[in-house]
């Protein structure tokens, strides 16, 4: 399944240190021995090595299983029926913990973070932090508490960092990063910078609502993440566009994108599973997901109707024909962080905050700039309409299961049947750590394998859970 996997020929000296890394007894233990091991490629290499990993796991396995666990997708067969039905183990993902730290993750951006600075280049170290901030953000929102502070500093059994201080550690590092691309000093990357040609404004922008993304992340402990988010939007990605309408000439606003060509590697990696890999009929938006994503969903109306401009986007050949990247288009630029995120975070902050108006109006600039009716007003307003409205918005990428373990919407049904390794009828709401992790930095692991082993699969970061989040059944 690798060859689907890769984006570009032009990283193939970082695809190597991914699986070296991977393959490595501890590749943080490694990596920390040496953090100076991949010196000998050239700041745009490592750049381009580390947007290209990113690329992999934006489109890959992980977000195969994050669709069909928030079901937008349903896995029909094979691994994609074991993903759909919470069935992984510790090995699972052994290969993606190891990406998001090895090669073309942390370890890369670290090294071109080092090489910024020794050059005096700080629009592209800005850039780069932008690019750890997401790498490890993710991580956070995936597996809770994990390495990150004694990550690469010459400890090799480095201590998990718990979830919550990682996401401060995120801000800072956030608000460090403006100001390092706000100096303009630089040359930056220039054209290896696949989104934005190495400008800086976009970057802040996108800085913005990657701070107003995390401040919603802990608003479950923290409620006053909701106004630290407001204090955020207003300077985030202001171009008015929907995922959906996005084209591969540069047709992307200035929302933060997976780039792509339909040259041989460098498709779209949703695409490239459904056509390439020989897997595709086996994850389909079809049979269960249907109650959530297509076909009536009594008593209420469907997710996404039939009359929705997106419904022949999100699938181009009907229900139960396969997941795929918007019109079947091998070049479409797969969205990460975006201007209907950031109008929706903008609404809900604003209606947990108890500004009504102003929930309403942003809710409805996403919808007009997805062509969508946009008549809220204060009155109609609801978490509801905000929260399904970003559900819809935001097909196939993994802020809708982050969104749902934060506010229970929508209703999502526990999957059981003779598949599921999962105790009680919960949605999980993370996976399991490493194997190899576990093995190797055993001390530290033991300090957190309690999440591992709990039966409701929930982060520290999930206080309420399960009562927040009733189960429900199929209807």
């Amino acid at each position: 399944m690798r060859g689907w996997q890769a984006v570009s020929r032009r990283v193939a000296a970082g695809a190597a240190i991914v699986v070296a890394l991977a393959g490595c007894s501890n590749f943080l233990d490694s990596a920390s021995k040496n953090p100076n091991a991949a010196t000998a490629a050239s700041a745009t290499q490592l750049f381009v090595s580390v947007q290209v990993g990113q690329y992999t796991l934006f489109e890959g396995p992980l977000m195969h299983v994050f669709c069909g666990w928030s079901q937008q997708c349903y896995g029909s067969s094979m691994f994609e029926a074991a993903y759909f039905t919470y069935s992984i183990t510790q090995s699972t993902f052994d290969g993606s913990w190891a990406a998001y730290y090895g090669g073309g993750g942390l370890h890369d951006i670290r090294t071109l973070e080092d090489d910024d600075r020794a050059s005096g280049d700080l629009v592209f170290l800005g850039i780069a932090q932008v690019w750890e901030a997401i790498v490890m953000g993710t991580v956070a929102d995936i597996w809770g508490d994990a390495p990150y502070n004694d990550v690469l500093t010459g400890n090799p059994k480095p201590a998990f960092d718990n979830q919550l201080d990682m996401y401060a550690h995120i801000q800072a590092l956030l608000d460090t990063a403006i100001g390092n691309l706000t100096t303009g000093t630089g040359p930056g990357p220039g054209g290896n910078d696949f989104a934005f040609g190495g400008a800086p404004a976009p970057w802040i922008a996108v800085a913005h609502t990657l701070k107003a993304r995390y401040y919603m992340h802990v608003a479950e402990v923290d409620p006053t993440g909701y106004a630290s988010a407001l204090t955020q939007v207003g300077a985030g990605i202001a171009t008015p566009i929907a995922p959906y309408l996005y084209t591969a000439a540069g047709g992307f606003g200035t929302d933060l994108v997976a780039v792509h060509s339909a040259k041989s590697q460098q498709q779209n990696g949703w695409w490239q599973f459904n056509h390439l890999s020989g897997f595709g009929p086996y994850l389909d938006s079809d049979t269960l997901s249907l109650y959530l994503v297509f076909a009536p969903n009594p008593p209420a109306t469907s997710i996404v109707a039939a009359t929705d401009p997106r419904a022949a986007v999100y699938f181009p050949t009907g229900p139960g024909n396969g997941v795929t990247s918007f019109n079947d288009d091998p070049t479409y630029p797969q969205p990460i962080v975006t201007y209907a995120e950031n109008e929706l975070i903008w609404s809900e902050a604003a209606f947990e905050t108890g500004d009504l108006p102003t929930a309403a109006i942003h809710l409805n600039n996403e919808l007009t700039a997805a062509a969508e009716p946009a008549t809220y007003t204060a009155g109609t307003v609801s978490l509801d309409s905000i929260m399904t409205e970003k559900f819809r918005a935001l097909f196939l990428q993994l802020e809708p299961w982050n969104d749902w373990k934060r506010t229970c919407i929508p209703a999502l049904f526990p999957i059981n049947n003779s598949f599921t390794e999962t105790a009680g009828p919960y949605v999980p709401r993370r996976i399991y750590y490493s194997v190899t992790e576990g093995s190797t930095n055993s001390a530290n692991y033991a300090a957190v394998a309690g999440f591992d082993a709990s039966a409701t699969f929930r982060n520290r970061n999930d206080p309420g859970d399960p009562a927040g989040c009733p189960a429900t059944v199929k209807p």
